[in-house]
C-alpha cells in the first residue's frame, strides 16, 4: 500500500492552554507542512496496510512512545518555543515556525519507518526538498485545458503557505511551452486536502472565459473565473 496522507494536530489539552496566536497559527503552519511532505513523497512509500499517519504533538512528553501507533501517534514538541514565534507575524519567522513542524514530524517518521520496515531515503529526500523549496508549495496542477478553438491550452498554477493558497489561471498557445497571460483565479483559505477540492471543476466556460469551480460538501460553492479575450486576440 502507498502512504497517502500525513496529517499533524495538536495532542489532547494543548489549546486549552496556549496562546491565541498559537491556536491562528499552527493549523495554517501544519497544513503547509503536510501538504508539501505528500507532495514530495507521492508515490514514494510503501507500506504493509496504512494509507495514512497521524501525528499528535505534544509537549508532555520527550521520547517517542512506547508502542507504534500509525494513526493518533504523541509526538514530543516545543509548543513553548513555537508560541514565542507565533507572536511574530513576518516571513522570516513564519519560515521558523514551519521548520519547527517539518523537523519534528521528520523525526517522527523516520522512528516510525524504522519501527515499521518502510524505506527511509524517500523521507530523507522528501526534508531536503521542503527546505529547498523553502517550505512553500509550489505547483501547477497536471491535467490542462484546450481552449475550444484549439489554439492555447491553460493550466492552474498554485502556491501554497501559511497565509493561504494563491491560484492563476496560466494561458499558452497550444502545443508549445509559451506563455500568453497568467491570472489570479483567487486566493483561499488552506487547508489538508484543500487544492484538489478548491479545483474540482476546472472547465473553459466559453470560447475565451476559463474558470474553476469548487466541489466540496465541507462548504458553500465557489466559482472564480478569469476572461483572456484580450490576450486571445493578440
Amino acid at each position: 500500500m502507498i502512504l497517502r496522507v500525513i496529517h499533524v494536530c495538536w495532542a489532547d489539552g494543548v489549546v486549552d492552554r496556549s496562546s491565541i496566536a498559537l491556536r491562528r497559527c499552527f493549523g495554517p503552519d501544519a497544513t503547509v507542512v503536510e501538504e508539501l511532505y505528500r507532495f514530495l513523497i507521492r508515490g514514494r512509500v510503501r507500506t504493509k496496510d496504512e494509507p495514512q499517519v497521524m501525528f499528535m504533538f505534544s509537549d508532555l512528553t520527550t521520547a517517542p512512545p512506547e508502542n507504534v501507533y500509525t494513526m493518533n501517534c504523541v509526538w514530543p514538541f516545543d509548543f513553548s518555543r513555537y508560541s514565542e514565534l507565533a507572536q511574530i507575524d513576518s516571513e522570516p519567522i513564519r519560515g521558523q515556525r514551519k521548520r519547527m513542524i517539518l523537523d519534528a514530524l521528520q523525526e517522527g517518521l523516520l522512528w516510525m519507518s524504522s519501527q515499521l520496515g518502510w524505506e527511509q531515503q524517500p523521507f530523507v529526500d522528501a526534508h531536503a526538498a521542503a527546505l529547498e523549496r523553502n517550505l512553500v508549495l509550489q505547483a501547477t496542477l497536471k491535467k490542462s485545458w484546450v481552449s475550444p478553438n484549439k489554439r492555447f491550452r491553460a493550466y492552474v498554477h498554485f502556491v501554497l503557505d501559511s497565509n493561504g493558497v494563491v491560484f492563476e489561471a496560466v494561458l499558452h498557445r497550444n502545443r508549445t511551452k509559451q506563455e500568453v497571460a497568467r491570472k489570479h483565479l483567487c486566493t483561499v483559505e488552506a487547508y489538508l486536502g484543500c487544492v484538489r477540492e478548491y479545483a474540482g471543476e476546472v472547465k473553459w466556460s466559453n470560447t475565451t472565459t476559463f474558470s474553476m469551480t469548487t466541489t466540496s460538501a465541507h462548504f458553500t460553492r465557489q466559482h472564480w473565473e478569469v476572461d483572456f479575450r484580450e490576450e486571445m486576440q493578440q
